[in-house]
């Protein structure tokens, strides 16, 4: 009994890191546009998804941290630009910051929303899940 609650909760934890793939069709099939804005956004929204990710497994996984041992390292790979590590570092939290490029990720979907390059809300709730 014991065995199988530890391993159930190990599984949901690495079941609910995101995977790149099936935000990266999503995004790829929901957000429409060809032109340059279209791509950019696609772009950034997998980065910040990827950014995300990396923060979390950098808190798990220690092959990880030693790649990425500070946010500088995770600047210069391209995961975060300048602007966005001074908006991350000026966040004051005890607590682990992982969360925050979600939230700039759901905030640049309903940009996407806003401008109609996401066209309903089943889409637009397929890419937040």
């Amino acid at each position: 009994f014991y065995v199988t609650l530890i391993v159930n909760r190990w599984w949901n934890q690495y079941r609910s890191i995101p995977l790149p793939d099936r935000i990266m069709c999503a995004l790829s099939g929901g957000l429409q546009g060809g032109d340059e804005r279209g791509r950019l956004l696609r772009r950034t929204l997998m980065r910040y998804a990827s950014l995300s990710a990396l923060l979390i497994l950098r808190s798990v996984s220690t092959a990880a941290f030693k790649r990425f041992p500070t946010i500088d390292h995770v600047v210069e790979a391209g995961f975060m630009t300048r602007d966005e590590r001074k908006k991350f570092e000026g966040l004051q939290s005890p607590y682990n910051k992982y969360w925050i490029p979600c939230v700039w990720f759901t905030n640049l979907v309903a940009v996407a929303r806003c401008e109609g390059r996401i066209k309903d809300d089943c889409t637009l709730k397929l890419i937040l899940e």
